[in-house]
């Protein structure tokens, strides 16, 4: 099917519409399979580069399949961005994380308003540890002297601060809190994704929907070839493909990533719980084990449903290798000796909340041993934007914004030091 990008725009088909275009192709004119930048990967980070590439390019294709229809029957490829809230926060116990998250946020109403999706709810984010805690994401003194560093408003909790401000939600006694109350809160990353490659079709990209199996060099340009048989070539190209790139084969050497395998735990509540509280980091060890997770608001999602999400950062006893293995873990249901852990540290804070059901959904996280996502090129045309580290739902705009940039070039064109962006490769070739 082939969907001309003026009648996709006219058709006013809104985030539903933009995702049921599963083997459809968007198309602005291009005749031949000859691209000046290909993209391979359409998840947040390729959206977001085919979205600010095509305001310097209208010969951008993207590539990628859509999410599956059913999760338990797919034999694809996966992504981490099938779910409906992701954590976003502009401080962070690191400079340089809270500067990507801070630029990427200050463009998201823009980019609801260029593209008519609405994505964003900015409800604030808090961090809450018992006292004495001060360690990796929760070290409260590194995100206060982040946020004066960045000029972040952000306000400080003692204990009786939160028991006024949150009664019925029953944190570690003598803990401590920064809040962000504003430029903060949570993106919906399926409409996140939807509104970036509808501004990207406006402005002239082409959108495959389709798996690319094999990238090549041919001559002087590169040739991609796609599950379906199609062959098209670009001068340059960006593989954006997160935890499957290298289970892919679609470089030729294996990039250094640990494949984390998370899990998120939805607990549907009454429609009418009406508790507010920001996007929650918190730490808890007054509880029958200590517990460090998430904790999100009561939202409606879009099946009526309202949901309140949690996740900590169990992640099995090893890190998941190969394709089967990523296949296996997102056709199930997480790690289910686990499943207890979350209920009950969710009791715990929010002993008063009424639930209806509960699921526990397969996450993936890509880390890498920088701790920042890789965004370089590989050789001079070939470049690769991919390992989020469980932080990059939020940055994703400005990393698509650098690795736009630097396709487009084929040099670093930002102010933020290129090293410690740069690419690392696995000694192992299995």
């Amino acid at each position: 099917m082939t969907i001309k990008r003026r009648h996709f725009l006219s058709a006013g088909l809104g985030i539903a519409g933009s995702l049921a275009l599963n083997g459809g192709r968007l198309v602005h004119g291009q005749s031949s399979n000859n691209y000046e930048f290909a993209i391979v990967g359409a998840g947040l980070f390729g959206s977001a580069t085919a979205r600010h590439l095509s305001t310097m390019s209208d010969d951008v294709v993207l590539i990628g399949p859509d999410e599956p229809q059913s999760r338990r029957d797919h034999q694809g490829v996966f992504a981490s961005h099938y779910d409906a809230s992701r954590l976003v926060r502009g401080i962070d116990p690191d400079l340089l994380w809270a500067t990507l998250a801070k630029r990427s946020i200050s463009r998201y109403r823009n980019i609801e308003i260029d593209s008519g999706i609405d994505f964003y709810q900015d409800i604030g984010y808090m961090m809450v540890t018992p006292g004495g805690l001060g360690e990796d994401w929760f070290n409260l003194p590194a995100m206060r002297e982040v946020a004066a560093d960045l000029g972040v408003g952000v306000e400080d909790l003692n204990d009786d601060d939160l028991n006024e401000r949150f009664p019925f939600l029953q944190f570690t006694p003598g803990s401590s809190a920064v809040l962000q109350p504003q430029n903060a809160g949570f993106v919906n990353p399926r409409k996140m994704k939807a509104a970036q490659q509808r501004i990207a079709t406006s402005q002239g990209t082409t959108i495959i929907r389709d798996v690319v199996t094999r990238i090549k060099r041919k001559g002087s340009q590169v040739e991609i070839a796609t599950r379906d048989g199609t062959k098209l070539r670009a001068n340059r190209v960006l593989v954006a493909t997160g935890a499957y790139t290298n289970a892919s084969n679609l470089l030729p050497r294996r990039l250094d990533f640990l494949i984390r395998a998370a899990m998120i735990m939805e607990t549907e509540v009454e429609p009418d719980t009406r508790h507010n509280y920001p996007t929650t980091l918190y730490a808890k060890t007054d509880g029958e084990e200590e517990f460090w997770g998430l904790l999100m608001p009561p939202f409606r999602y879009d099946d009526g449903r309202t949901v309140l999400k949690t996740m900590d950062g169990y992640y099995g006893p090893r890190p998941l290798q190969g394709y089967d293995e990523l296949g296996d873990w997102n056709r199930g249901n997480g790690h289910e000796d686990h499943h207890p852990t979350l209920q009950r540290a969710l009791h715990e804070v929010f002993p008063s909340l009424s639930i209806r059901t509960t699921e526990f959904k397969p996450c993936l996280i890509t880390d890498t041993p920088s701790h920042f996502p890789y965004i370089d090129m590989l050789d001079e045309r070939i470049g690769v934007a991919a390992g989020g580290n469980g932080k990059s739902a939020k940055s994703s705009d400005e990393i698509g914004r650098i690795a736009a940039a630097m396709l487009q070039s084929g040099n670093w064109k930002t102010s933020l030091p290129q090293s410690v962006f740069a690419a690392r490769f696995s000694a192992h070739t299995a």
